[in-house]
């Protein structure tokens, strides 16, 4: 089978260099026979294909070594669209047959000079406009010989958009912090997260899969649905084991999750009194090893550096303190001796 498959490709080969050595006449009418015989015997049209590009590398080579005129290349291209079944596909062959002669583009012959070769692969391509289009030549080329070709102004500034384009097509990501940024998608969160858990009897792996295709649907932050869910978990501490089992699931290092509380323990400084819910969440959050309390301890007020400065004054000030009022004491048994004294008198 291997054999018959060799043999069948070496005439398809010797068909093709017949073909091109005498292209008109006989040499057109015998490569649009063997192009018709392979798409009869083959319903997928691939050796068909493959015969095609076959001889328009062979054209190709042969022109840029000198053999074969550019004109007359370009003419059996012309005449070949009008023997395979469609006439774009000849454009989208050469494309890639350019494309790679343009990554190869160093004469096989010694005779034959680097300058004379790109000087004929140029002239192939500016001829071949009516068959490949500019569109093609621009995804294919290189860009050294798209500025040469006058496709492209400029090196520097077609790198420099290219480099931007693929930044913004496949490295930018949009997230959306603000509620109000992805309204729909923030409020179909927060609906998952204070929810009855007692009557919907959701599990956590359960909630876990809803938020996560909520952010993925609305390219929600996933710092911000951190944020949600502790906000949740403070005003709904009855469903501890349902929060803490998201938050394991959720994988945010204790650093992140522990600012995200010690940010709202900040928040309170301009207040008289800190919420007992935020106190009790975070117990619960150091209880279930969520993050550590030496890391909560900068966050909360007064510093724990201050302690020793603010102990010592409260000392000096109850000192002070014992002392007038030991003054005071002392000044009023005075008097009241002295009063004793003028009355005996």
């Amino acid at each position: 089978m291997v054999e018959i498959q060799t043999n069948r490709s070496i005439d398809i080969s010797n068909t093709i260099n017949t073909a091109i050595t005498n292209w008109s006449p006989d040499g057109r009418n015998q490569f649009n026979q063997l192009y018709k015989q392979l798409l009869d015997d083959d319903k997928d049209k691939f050796e068909a294909e493959l015969a095609t590009k076959q001889l328009l590398v062979s054209l190709c080579k042969l022109c840029l070594q000198g053999s074969q005129s550019v004109e007359t290349v370009i003419r059996i291209f012309g005449e070949l669209q009008e023997i395979v079944i469609s006439p774009s596909m000849i454009g989208d062959l050469l494309a890639d047959i350019l494309a790679t002669l343009d990554i190869e583009l160093f004469p096989n012959d010694d005779a034959i000079t680097k300058d004379i070769y790109k000087q004929r692969f140029f002239q192939l391509i500016n001829n071949s406009e009516h068959i490949v289009s500019t569109t093609l030549l621009m995804e294919r080329l290189e860009i050294e010989t798209l500025e040469y070709l006058d496709l492209i102004v400029s090196r520097e500034q077609f790198s420099q958009k290219y480099v931007r384009i693929k930044t913004r097509l496949y490295y930018k990501q949009q997230k959306f912090n603000l509620l109000r940024e992805e309204s729909e998608g923030f409020a179909k969160s927060l609906t998952e997260l204070n929810q009855n858990f007692s009557i919907t009897k959701l599990t956590s792996e359960q909630l876990y899969d809803r938020l996560m295709a909520l952010i993925g649907y609305f390219d929600i932050d996933p710092n911000r649905m951190l944020d949600l869910v502790i906000e949740s978990f403070e005003y709904h501490l009855e469903y501890t084991k349902i929060y803490v089992d998201l938050l394991n699931l959720l994988h945010f290092d204790k650093v992140t999750l522990c600012h995200l509380i010690g940010f709202k323990f900040q928040q309170y400084q301009l207040q008289d009194e800190t919420a007992d819910s935020l106190y009790l969440l975070a117990a619960q959050l150091i209880s279930n090893n969520l993050i550590e309390l030496e890391d909560l301890l900068p966050h909360l007020y007064p510093l724990i550096t201050d302690f020793s400065d603010n102990y010592t004054k409260e000392v000096e000030h109850v000192r002070t303190s014992k002392k007038g009022l030991a003054s005071s004491s002392n000044d009023s048994n005075n008097k009241s001796k002295d009063s004793n004294t003028i009355v005996r008198h």
